[in-house]
């Protein structure tokens, strides 16, 4: 709940562009949450499990939008944000202190936490401490002609919705005039449809047997989702197509890194991981300033180029196969 409740409404209330910088470089505990939990659990369960993290995970964007946008409307209700954000911060450091122990065994056999750089663990070490000669180095640790197109169609589904997420408070602002407490609401549903969505994640992958073609069934209703909401002028016909948006990028959260682990060998799946992560994080680099200067033609403008993006992904999964190769004994 600690970064949807401050970042939700920091730009609109005055926050510097250096106090968000700093609060970018402390919010990865997700990312790490997300590393520990591929450290110990076993591959055929990690599509249930990180479904049910992100499901978790979502009832911080239920309750911090809403709380964030009604104390933000309220007398020095950024101040008032902030210091409830940093409360929860260090409720949230004392109870990981006395509940989090350190696993010293791992399903993973082929992983071991002294193989430098394939750790699972450090993998978003080095996300938050980013080193372009750490990412070269990566590119040498596995056939990148083999995986270069899966990492353009995660770039390509990922770098797309955010930048129709990046400036969203500012759109929906500019488009329809909505309030900071009503943004909180609109913010907080896609939250509730994203935890629900996260508990059948698992079911999903299960019913399809298939990451690779679910992941493209995924990016074709996306695209179209993402063109419809360039096109509505009504706010609650608005409001009800992020409910396949929230639907859409939850699955394709948890599918997309099933399908890179499945698609690497074993001593590779960390330097992946990690790759992928990188890749991820130039794509939040880049998308808000290309979202904003797209705002600026038209409100249009980040769902329109989204979509756009998205249809590159699917061109690739079109044109070449994503199934992840049989691996010999």
């Amino acid at each position: 709940m600690v970064m949807p409740l401050i970042s939700t409404h920091a730009r609109e209330l005055g926050a510097s562009p250096t106090m968000t910088g700093l609060v970018g470089i402390f919010k990865h505990s997700q990312s790490i949450s997300k590393s520990f939990l591929a450290d110990v659990t076993a591959s055929d369960r990690q599509s249930a499990v990180l479904g049910h993290f992100n499901a978790a995970s979502s009832i911080g964007f239920i309750l911090g939008p809403m709380i964030g946008g009604n104390l933000a409307e309220t007398s020095n209700g950024f101040m008032k944000v902030a210091l409830l954000t940093a409360s929860i911060f260090v409720i949230n450091s004392i109870m990981i202190h006395f509940t989090m122990k350190d696993n010293k065994s791992s399903p993973h056999p082929e992983i071991t936490r002294n193989e430098s750089s394939a750790s699972l663990k450090k993998i978003t070490s080095e996300e938050i401490n980013f080193n372009p000669l750490d990412l070269f180095r990566s590119f040498t640790t596995f056939n990148w002609s083999s995986m270069w197109d899966l990492f353009l169609i995660k770039f390509c589904l990922g770098f797309s919705v955010i930048l129709f997420r990046s400036n969203f408070s500012l759109l929906m602002k500019t488009r329809f005039d909505v309030s900071p407490s009503m943004l909180g609401y609109f913010i907080s549903y896609s939250g509730i449809v994203s935890a629900v969505c996260g508990i059948f994640v698992g079911w999903l992958s299960k019913y399809y047997k298939n990451d690779a073609k679910l992941v493209y069934h995924m990016a074709i209703l996306q695209f179209f989702t993402l063109l419809f909401l360039s096109s509505i002028s009504s706010l609650w016909i608005f409001f009800l197509v992020l409910t396949p948006l929230s639907f859409i990028t939850t699955v394709l959260r948890v599918a997309a890194t099933s399908l890179t682990v499945q698609r690497g060998s074993g001593k590779e799946i960390g330097a992946l991981l990690g790759l992928s992560q990188s890749v991820m994080s130039l794509a939040r680099m880049l998308s808000p300033f290309i979202s904003g200067l797209s705002l600026e033609v038209s409100t249009s403008g980040p769902a329109l180029l989204g979509a756009m993006v998205t249809s590159i992904a699917v061109i690739i999964m079109t044109v070449r196969s994503q199934e992840p190769k049989e691996k010999s004994a």
